[in-house]
């Protein structure tokens, strides 16, 4: 995921995505910002998302907060129910290039096993700054992520009550 400083800010992997959620949710003033991440310091990532997007002119009734995920299908799988209960026909999904075929397909997955397969997902790309976490996840082969999107279909649900890390900003109108 992308953490927060130790004085508890985004970090250069976080930021970017919350400019790129901040320029969307200025384009489109009616939707509602879902931030998703928890966190392994004192704050769940989720709430510092939240503060900064707050600090730079985002109100406080658009934004919905998903504070318990630890991992990217997680942020998916504890997003989805915000989302439906939200009643979305649409979904902006903003995340760096290297993570993005990932967290479409875990998205895209969790719409459909919810019974929102009708959802339009469009997938934002914010500018890559951490290229550490980024050499470690592009070259992802197809056949991981077929293999991935096999094991997510059949496993279990997670259980929904977990631990949190990782982070997305999920905006949608």
């Amino acid at each position: 995921g992308a953490q927060l400083e130790p004085n508890l800010t985004p970090g250069p992997g976080l930021r970017p995505r919350l400019e790129t959620t901040l320029k969307l949710a200025q384009q489109r003033p009616d939707a509602a910002v879902v931030v998703s991440g928890g966190g392994s310091r004192n704050a769940p990532e989720a709430h510092e998302m939240a503060r900064w997007l707050l600090a730079h002119g985002v109100t406080a009734d658009r934004l919905i907060l998903e504070d318990r995920s630890a991992t990217t299908r997680e942020n998916a799988a504890f997003t989805v129910p915000l989302l439906s209960s939200l009643g979305v026909g649409h979904v902006a999904l903003v995340t760096e290039a290297f993570h993005m075929r990932r967290s479409r397909m875990l998205m895209s997955i969790v719409l459909r096993q919810q019974g929102l397969g009708e959802v339009k997902l469009e997938c934002v790309r914010a500018p890559t700054r951490n290229l550490k976490a980024a050499r470690r996840e592009a070259p992802v082969p197809e056949r991981d992520l077929r293999y991935q999107a096999k094991c997510w279909k059949t496993a279990p649900r997670p259980d929904l009550s977990g631990r949190v890390q990782g982070s997305h900003a999920w905006v949608q109108g």
